[in-house]
């Protein structure tokens, strides 16, 4: 009897089957993060600080604790829900501006070169490709980073030994110093802090990584953090951050900005067109459940539907959605592997006359149930 295990991936920190309970999360110690707060020096300036996978707040909280709140403007983002939901609920006490729930990689929208400090322990792990989250998170980073702008980055030591993750982060940051964690610290994770500035633009000496890589070669040649004397400046000079928003739909926030908006004192809904459902036009054969559907999920009644007068009154709009299924597939005489399936999901998003949002939505499937369903 195959044995299936699965799981379903709603966001790109999908892991290994090893990785998958952990989720990738290695949190950074207190005390480590006291220490980089001392080996700062802020400007008088404003700046803009960046933490891409922010948990619950306490590590940027213990890094910049020795800084002036009011030249600060933190931005954050965390995906796990229930954690994002702690932390929004006292995200003032935790001196957080801003901040999102969102998958970093593929599902925010940052306006680039903007962000003088970045603190990041990314998640640790493989995405599905190969290419190690480190990495991709990385990559992404610097996008938003001002040119010269501070980076300091937790991550294992035994990612130094990944030849993408090294040439990737090393061609976008110019390391400055390396230290890694106490021994008891050090033994939980593997981690190590690099403390960087970002590039102008991309490109390295090949001679100059391979002596940086040798002197890393050897856990033993690196310094400890907790007894590091080295301060690094923080460049100054914030600029206006125009995008910081998930691309996920936010129902409490567009009924916030709703309740807010003039358009509803305008007696007319606003600026949508009259192309509503209610005008979509007659069919060329007579719609069934499924069809109609599918019809509004591919536009056709997009907008307002229903009757005021009646009290049914709602927006709607269709979307399809990829959606991938991981099966550990294990067959006689096989080693077991994963198999991957990408489908198309519809959905219908609607919010009522009340603000409330409701999303009707299908299943993916996996592989093996199209199989089965064929068979039938």
């Amino acid at each position: 009897m195959i044995d299936r295990n699965r799981i379903e991936h709603g966001n790109t920190f999908h892991q290994s089957i090893s990785n998958a309970g952990k989720l990738g999360f290695y949190p950074t110690d207190p005390v480590h993060c006291k220490k980089i707060a001392t080996m700062l020096k802020w400007p008088k300036k404003e700046v803009n600080v960046l933490e891409p996978s922010i948990g619950d707040g306490v590590a940027l909280r213990c890094v910049l604790e020795n800084t002036d709140k009011e030249n600060l403007h933190t931005f954050g983002v965390e995906l796990n829900t229930d954690i994002y939901n702690a932390l929004n609920e006292r995200k003032e006490q935790m001196g957080i501006d801003y901040l999102l729930h969102a998958d970093f990689l593929k599902g925010v929208k940052i306006s680039n070169n903007k962000f003088n400090f970045c603190f990041a322990n990314p998640p640790y792990g493989d995405e599905a490709d190969g290419v190690r989250l480190e990495q991709l998170f990385c990559e992404k980073i610097f996008g938003y980073m001002k040119s010269r702008g501070l980076f300091c980055l937790v991550i294992p030591y035994y990612i130094l030994k990944n030849d993408k993750f090294v040439r990737s982060f090393f061609g976008r940051f110019e390391p400055l110093s390396v230290y890694r964690f106490e021994d008891a610290e050090y033994q939980k994770y593997k981690q190590i802090v690099v403390f960087s500035k970002r590039r102008p633009c991309m490109g390295y000496l090949r001679d100059t990584l391979l002596g940086w890589l040798e002197s890393l070669s050897d856990i033993e040649k690196i310094d400890y953090l907790l007894k590091a004397e080295e301060v690094f400046d923080v460049p100054g000079g914030a600029e206006k951050v125009e995008y910081f928003t998930s691309k996920e739909f936010d129902a409490d926030a567009f009924r916030k900005a709703l309740l807010k908006s003039a358009l509803l004192s305008t007696g007319n809904h606003g600026c949508v067109k009259s192309y509503t459902a209610t005008k979509a036009g007659s069919p060329p054969l007579p719609l069934t459940n499924e069809t109609s559907h599918l019809v509004a999920v591919c536009g056709v009644g997009s907008g307002f539907a229903g009757s005021e007068d009646e009290g049914t009154l709602h927006l709607q709009r269709g979307t399809v959605e990829v959606a991938e299924i991981e099966e550990v597939i294990d067959e006689p005489n096989k080693e077991p592997y994963v198999s991957v399936t990408r489908s198309s999901v519809t959905a219908m998003n609607i919010i009522d006359s009340e603000f409330n949002y409701i999303k009707i939505a299908g299943t993916a499937k996996a592989a093996s149930d199209e199989d089965d369903e064929s068979n039938d």
